[in-house]
């Protein structure tokens, strides 16, 4: 068995107990799982979905690490790209991301429900708090539609852009393995992920992990940024 083999037998086995354990059984746990695959952890951890890490930081679990991953290195990228589209002047958005990061590390996520999308809970989580700064510095600005664009008086470029990504898309989906291309493909048709999973036969978590896999793939194949790897430092040492 080669160590991608590993990393993922490794990702399954952890995944597994965050979302079957409970909170008290997983803190007994953790300090042998530390002592006997410290070296391993964070590399587990990379493979999991962002629900699961949710999850896991909700009940307690690996909390730093998994803080880390989810925030840090997969989501740091993400919130300075919505809050330029949200017109956000640069020094805000940092401060906005380091009051995200703040709030969550001591609250522990006890507002996400993990049945659902950790990215459509942070957006909106993220939107929310730039709105109330914003209108607390008396600087009211609206954000409608600001994070997609509608068809409605676009340029002939534009349109011929639009044509080209969604065929670029497509092409990409069709790169996937089929498993993670259906969940995907249900997603993006609005399917819950509930629905997914009785239709699949599937557990959720197993759902969350395909589609996870798949829009990293899909994130890779687009050019697009995935991942921002920064050093240990701000709100991810703030336990």
């Amino acid at each position: 068995m080669d160590q991608a083999d590993l990393r993922l037998q490794g990702a399954e086995f952890l995944d597994t107990l965050i979302w079957e354990e409970t909170a008290a059984r997983l803190k007994e746990r953790e300090p042998h799982l530390v002592s006997q695959r410290a070296g391993c952890l964070s590399e587990f951890l990379r493979e999991l979905s962002d629900e699961s890490l949710a999850l896991a930081i909700q009940k307690g679990f690996l909390r730093k690490v998994a803080f880390e991953e989810l925030f840090v290195t997969r989501y740091t990228a993400y919130l300075a790209r919505w809050f330029y589209r949200w017109r956000t002047d640069p020094e805000l958005a940092l401060d906005l991301t380091q009051q995200l990061f703040v709030s969550f590390l001591a609250s522990g996520l006890a507002s996400f429900r993990p049945t659902g999308s950790f990215r459509a809970y942070l957006w909106q989580a993220a939107r929310n708090l730039r709105i109330d700064v914003v209108r607390r510095r008396k600087k009211l600005c609206s954000l409608e539609g600001v994070p997609e664009r509608t068809g409605n008086g676009t340029s002939p470029e534009h349109e011929a852009e639009g044509h080209e990504m969604e065929e670029r898309v497509e092409a990409a989906l069709q790169r996937l393995p089929e498993a993670q291309q259906v969940v995907l493909r249900e997603t993006m048709k609005g399917r819950t992920a509930d629905e997914i999973a009785s239709a699949l036969g599937l557990a959720k978590r197993c759902v969350f992990m395909r589609l996870f896999h798949a829009r990293r793939q899909m994130e890779k194949e687009l050019g697009l940024p995935t991942r921002t790897r920064q050093p240990r430092s701000g709100a991810a040492q703030g336990e």
